[in-house]
């Protein structure tokens, strides 16, 4: 199987906005084991999330992370209201926490999902 890349659009959030205009990358690649979840951009983030009113500083925020597909034990998609996201939830097993993707729009996730969802089933993707 190819690995199959699905490009992320970064947008931005309450507390973080990327400088979209910088050299980024957001995506998730589906091998046949194994999903990535790679990631590198700059953003301003708010210095401290409890007090927007200190102001923001520039940030530069970059990792990939692995996991093998047996290792995911569920997911799950969600309306959030605040900060008024989609969100799509990965559970994986052994990890301390879920890795989460985030959407402005329900077709965007829900395309998402589906994609995922066929991965994991070994549907065509």
């Amino acid at each position: 199987m190819e690995p199959i890349r699905i490009d992320l659009d970064p947008f931005e959030m309450s507390k973080q906005k990327v400088y979209k205009d910088l050299k980024h990358h957001l995506y998730v690649e589906l091998h046949e084991h194994k999903l990535v979840y790679s990631y590198s951009f700059y953003s301003s983030c708010v210095k401290d999330e409890n007090d927007p009113s200190l102001g923001w500083e520039d940030h530069y925020d970059a990792g990939e992370e692995h996991y093998h597909k047996s290792s995911i034990g569920g997911i799950e998609r969600y309306w959030l209201r605040k900060p008024e996201l989609w969100c799509f939830k990965f559970k994986i097993a052994c990890a301390p926490e879920s890795l989460m993707v985030y959407f402005e729009t329900e077709s965007k996730c829900r395309e998402f999902f589906d994609k995922i969802s066929n991965w994991l089933f070994n549907e065509s993707v």
